[in-house]
């Protein structure tokens, strides 16, 4: 799947957070889609997308979900970013196992959010077809606390 300079699928059930952190995407200069974790693997393919963040409160549906993502053709090469709500280290160990590239905590603070975006694309900038620095230079990290 080519996806130089795609989109970031923004997978975030509660709107007032995705509202929150497509706003915060968005102003650091990404090019942000909404999707749903139900049909995540499908709407990263179409979208073409660069990376995926996904909010995935339950923990048996969130592995299952990392997955079925990791092991789809036309997704298993997309870098996840998840974020969970669970602060326990096997959990984490289990839905890092399960195929996340990263994980946040339950709510991120908006830098870091930025900060696991931009570390994420800068990693898989070879096999996502663009240098490290062709990403958003736009720094809004001290617009949030």
């Amino acid at each position: 799947m080519d996806t130089r300079d795609g989109p970031i699928l923004l997978v975030e059930p509660e709107p007032k957070r995705r509202e929150i952190y497509a706003t915060t995407l968005s102003e650091a200069g990404y090019d942000v889609r909404l999707g749903d974790a139900s049909t995540m693997n499908e709407e990263a393919t179409r979208a073409r997308a660069s990376l995926v963040v996904a909010h995935l409160p339950e923990v048996g549906d969130g592995v299952r979900v990392c997955r079925l993502f990791r092991t789809a053709e036309e997704t298993r090469d997309t870098p996840l970013l998840v974020i969970t709500r669970f602060d326990d280290a096997y959990v984490r160990e289990q839905i890092v196992r399960s195929g996340a590239t990263a994980i946040l905590m339950e709510p991120p603070r908006l830098w870091l959010l930025l900060s696991q975006v931009r570390r994420i694309l800068s990693r898989f900038a070879d096999r996502l077809g663009h240098a490290p620095g062709d990403r958003p230079a736009r720094d809004v990290t001290s617009l949030y606390p």
